[in-house]
């Protein structure tokens, strides 16, 4: 084990509890074939390169109150005590272990040794080393370009772009498997830049960060970003361009014109929230001129009515209007915020986000007012938000018929369980639940009975063998809905009656045949045996399993009615028919009952 002074001691029991059996195990694993690479312990952290589909770099802190630890593979950068780590850990103690057992021979050098060794070179000596390795090592030789185009009273920006450029230019598709390299050299650079932070070069930072989003924004379509690495970047290269302002305060009018037309015009969202972040960069004259701006641009944009479209409403329109949205959030102007969001009256939701604003700033009787308006524009509107806002205001304002007509034209435009719910939420709220259910029981069964008829004029009737026997014809509608809503409702045996005489979804038999299984566990031995032949004739494993699973069920409660001779029987037919389905054979045969 590993030995710390003012530390916890680390071992494999301690990695186990961090990372979980899983993930030991395959850390374990990492171990044992020697992936695990230049494993040292510098400034209290354990560090190594760790070989996986691609080389990842680990960092282990051990303090007295646990592990932490930091991993470049993309489950350690979702914040999880990876594998790669548990190896890490592993050949840290295991480098312990056979220091120890060296006794007074020469112990493992450390990175302290390195350190004190390099400290007696001569400067030349130090030059050639890291030249000589420069050599064949292009990330480093990258970071002593960029230090040596900064060093001096005018640095060489066209060195320095080169240097940024090569590392943020992609020549070919980077699939996620190969983000964290790339990332990790972009962040390289972008450490080196952050310390160019001085007054002397703080100005040409700002130049520079910009120049890193243009190549961000032309190369962000040849990435797999699903980590979301290439957004941590944008976001890293906002902060240095933030801090290089701060550090050197250019001129805010200017400042503010620049990052006002980048806003509006990227379509990454590249200094999309400059109006806050950069808030004491710009002062009052920036603001304003920032304003000025985007207004401009904004009253530029038409005035839709509803059936109406805006070709760029995802894109440039939309951006103005969140700036646009940003002012009105500033000064609580609930005028302004109606007028932005009234731009655009071509859709429902537009109606109900003003509503919401309305109401947000307890203007009640304004928001009912818009929502109406937006409920008698959109008549056919299939989106029951609406509809459910308005009713809470009628509530509100105590028109319990009114709040009952939305919700039932919300139920009838999308019967479902969930509108059902909602329906039986707001009659209870205003005492009469009674009649309204009775009504929606009516409509559902309405509603199975006219989908029936239909079904039978386009495929048949499936009692008399006709055409619905064809393979592609739909599944014939059922009581799904109604055995839904009473499974809600706690009512099971009415729910399991629905069943038995509409059908229902194999989902929601299962469901009924486990709350089943104590009061009537015939019925549950019902369902899972239908369940059992199907699944067999997957031919998958993962079918063979949920046979068997199954059959496990079917025996346990078989053999609780005293019936576990019929199991037998039944097993034993199973195990024949289907001898030639080895692994089935193999998942029965690993249970007691099985054999």
């Amino acid at each position: 084990m590993a030995e710390s002074k003012g530390r916890m001691i680390l071992t494999a029991a301690i990695l186990r509890e961090a990372a979980g059996q899983v993930y030991f195990a395959r850390g374990e694993g990492y171990f044992e074939i020697g992936a695990v690479r230049s494993v040292r312990e510098r400034e209290g952290a354990i560090k190594a390169t760790v070989s996986g589909s691609q080389p990842y770099t680990t960092s282990l802190l051990i303090r007295e109150d646990g592990l932490d630890g930091h991993c470049t593979c993309p489950l350690g950068q979702d914040g999880q005590f990876c594998k790669h780590l548990v190896a890490t850990g592993l050949a840290f103690i295991d480098q312990q272990e056979a220091g120890r057992k060296m006794g007074k021979g020469p112990r493992p050098i450390t990175p302290k040794d390195i350190e004190d060794c390099l400290l007696k070179l001569d400067r030349s000596d130090l030059v050639r080393l890291i030249m000589e390795q420069a050599d064949f090592d292009d990330e480093l030789y990258a970071a002593l370009r960029l230090r040596t185009a900064s060093d001096g009273a005018e640095p060489n920006t066209a060195e320095m772009k080169q240097v940024i450029r090569q590392a943020i230019e992609i020549q070919d598709f980077i699939s996620w498997r190969e983000t964290s390299l790339y990332e990790q050299g972009v962040d390289r650079v972008l450490a080196q830049l952050r310390t160019m932070l001085t007054q002397r070069h703080a100005a040409e930072v700002i130049k520079l960060a910009e120049f890193a989003m243009d190549l961000w924004e032309e190369n962000i379509g040849l990435i797999d970003d699903s980590d979301g690495c290439m957004g941590m970047i944008r976001d890293d290269l906002h902060q240095l361009h933030l801090e290089a302002c701060e550090a050197t305060r250019p001129d805010p009018v200017e400042l503010a014109e620049r990052l006002a037309q980048r806003a509006i015009n990227s379509e990454w969202e590249m200094f999309f929230d400059a109006y806050r972040t950069h808030n004491t960069v710009f002062g009052t004259k920036g603001r304003a001129r920032y304003r000025e701006i985007v207004e401009t641009q904004w009253e530029k944009l038409p005035y839709l009515e509803q059936g109406e479209e805006d070709s760029d409403c995802y894109g440039r329109s939309s951006r103005l209007q969140y700036m646009m949205l940003a002012f009105a959030e500033e000064n609580d102007d609930l005028a302004l915020a109606i007028r932005i969001l009234s731009r655009d009256l071509s859709h429902p939701y537009r109606y109900l986000q003003i509503a919401q604003r309305c109401r947000e700033a307890r203007k009640h009787k304004l928001a009912c007012e818009w929502a109406e308006k937006g409920v008698a524009n959109f008549p056919e509107n299939d989106d029951s938000r609406l509809r459910s806002f308005l009713a809470e205001e009628y509530v509100r304002s105590h028109r319990p018929d009114n709040a009952m007509a939305m919700i039932w034209a919300n139920f009838e435009a999308r019967t479902s369980a969930e509108t059902f719910r909602e329906l039986a939420k707001y009659a209870r709220r205003l005492k009469c639940w009674k009649a309204w259910r009775e009504r929606s029981f009516v409509h559902m069964r309405q509603q199975i009975k006219d989908s029936k008829i239909e079904f039978e004029k386009m495929y048949g009737n499936t009692n008399r063998g006709s055409r619905s026997a064809l393979r592609w014809a739909p599944r014939p509608p059922d009581h799904s809905i109604l055995v839904e809503i009473l499974l809600w409702e706690k009512n099971e045996s009415a729910a399991w009656a629905e069943a038995k005489t509409g059908g229902c979804s194999e989902y929601l038999w299962l469901d009924m045949a486990q709350r089943r299984e104590k009061t009537n566990p015939e019925d549950a031995i019902e369902v899972y045996r239908r369940q059992v032949e199907p699944l067999i004739n997957h031919t998958k494993n993962a079918s063979y399993e949920k046979a068997v699973d199954f059959l496990g069920r079917i025996h346990r409660l078989m053999r609780e009615m005293g019936n576990e001779k019929d199991f037998r029987t039944e097993l034993l037919r199973l195990k024949n028919e289907y001898k030639r389905k080895r692994n089935f054979i193999k998942y029965v045969e690993r249970h007691t009952w099985g054999k």
